[in-house]
């Protein structure tokens, strides 16, 4: 979801949308990841997300990153609850930050990442969610939207950044970071901050370097009302 706008459920191909929004109700944002080891990932995907536009639309703008961590709690019952109903298993990954005037609020559920770009350093302000791997090919979360509540109660990494004008924000989903480094970000950043041009190179190396997930991308500057 972007600025309260979100794809639609289906989305296939390489898809580029841009806007301005002002700190304020939809000054929201999110990247919303099917689980690709549980059957119906994308569904959870979609419920997280509905369930995260339903709660800024009903009870306003996001103020606090305990707002954000209550969401993730109630996205996280949402799923679970589907996933009961239709007798399946789901989950998701997400990450949210959210814009006031003063601040940017993030949190995250899993392995999708936030990274800031600031200067001329890329720092990733996101913590994943994933138990050692031991050798295997990948790592399976220890944390994501949609387990069930008798296991544990969801813990979402969640910060406060001090809003910086100039500033760029990338959140993506683990298609992007499965494939990509740190240093190659950084270097996408450096070449073109222009929040489109990031958006379509970064999604244009992830398919040069056979990216087989789910590769979203959500690139969030800040600027001066013009």
């Amino acid at each position: 979801m972007c600025a309260g706008k979100n794809l639609p459920q289906m989305n296939r191909g390489c898809t580029v949308h841009e806007g301005s929004v002002a700190a304020g109700l939809r000054s929201v944002f999110g990247v919303f990841d099917g689980m690709g080891g549980l059957s119906d990932g994308e569904t959870a995907a979609y419920v997280a997300l509905r369930t995260f536009a339903e709660d800024v639309c009903t009870n306003g703008a996001v103020v606090s990153v305990q707002r954000l961590s209550d969401i993730c709690l109630k996205m996280s019952e949402r799923v679970f609850a589907v996933a009961e109903e239709n007798k399946c298993q789901m989950g998701a990954a997400a990450v949210l930050l959210a814009c006031t005037q003063d601040n940017v609020l993030i949190a995250n559920v899993g392995d999708c990442s936030i990274f800031r770009f600031c200067g001329a350093d890329t720092i990733k302000v996101s913590v994943d969610h994933v138990e050692p791997s031991f050798g295997r090919k990948s790592s399976a979360l220890s944390q994501y939207l949609g387990v069930p509540p008798y296991e544990f109660l969801i813990s979402p990494h969640t910060a406060v950044l001090p809003l910086r004008f100039g500033d760029c924000y990338l959140l993506c989903s683990d298609g992007i970071t499965s494939v990509l480094q740190q240093e190659d970000l950084h270097a996408v950043f450096m070449a073109d901050t222009s929040p489109r041009a990031v958006a379509k190179e970064l999604l244009r190396l992830a398919e040069e370097r056979h990216c087989n997930d789910d590769a979203t991308v959500i690139v969030v500057r800040i600027k001066k009302d013009e």
